[in-house]
């Protein structure tokens, strides 16, 4: 009989079989990442049929991003697999917000991730491991197409504070990272950033912002 031991950190609350093969694991962990290092997230793996970890996003919503006082619990608690094999996550939030919401507050939860657990294609070619839900299209280029350069702005939610240090990982469209450029915080913190894209080959690529093994968000640059 095969088994397997996975993340301590992890809570399941399903397991299921995957039409596509294997199984899915899903439910919550008490390990908070961000600015919410005691919060906890969602979570959703896949196992295959000898119980081998295929992989394991993490997920945490932005409403509780964590400040003194501010706190959040994350649950994902039921899946529903779609034809395409993406699959629909639903759970909820539960927080407490001070000094605006001095009370629990407790929010559905929705995702639409794609068969290796990313919100956009491809984030499992850059090592993500957690996922900051509701982030996307916080990123713009221009111009773009671009030729030499462009410039990346960025539309952070309220509240939110940029990493000291993340990374832009560019992959062309056969899934290769084909060039890492580093982002600092003041830049992401001030809206905008200068991407040096000289010598890369012309074609598509898509930009992940990363920090760390965290995905924030991703958007193609077409360069001429």
């Amino acid at each position: 009989m095969a088994n397997g031991i996975h993340d301590a950190f992890e809570y399941p609350l399903g397991f299921r079989k995957a039409e596509s093969g294997g199984y899915y694991m899903w439910g919550r962990g008490n390990q908070g990442f961000v600015q919410s290092p005691e919060g906890g997230h969602g979570f959703l793996s896949k196992v295959d049929s000898n119980l081998r970890l295929l992989w394991l996003r993490r997920f945490q919503h932005p409403s509780f991003l964590y400040t003194e006082g501010n706190s959040g619990s994350y649950y994902l608690n039921d899946i529903a697999e779609a034809p395409d094999g993406s699959v629909y996550l639903v759970g909820h939030i539960w927080g407490y917000s001070p000094p605006d919401y001095p009370y629990d507050i407790e929010r559905l939860w929705l995702l639409h991730v794609d068969e290796y657990g990313c919100l956009e294609p491809g984030c499992h070619l850059v090592g993500t491991e957690e996922i900051i839900t509701h982030m996307t299209e916080t990123m713009s280029v221009y111009p773009n197409p671009a030729r030499g350069s462009c410039t990346i702005a960025f539309s952070l939610i309220e509240g939110y504070t940029a990493p000291g240090q993340s990374q832009l990982k560019l992959t062309d469209m056969q899934g290769r990272i084909v060039r890492t450029i580093a982002l600092a915080g003041a830049e992401v913190a001030a809206g905008h950033a200068q991407i040096d894209l000289s010598g890369m080959v012309p074609g598509v690529y898509v930009g992940h912002w990363m920090d760390g093994g965290r995905w924030m968000d991703s958007m193609r640059i077409v360069v001429e």
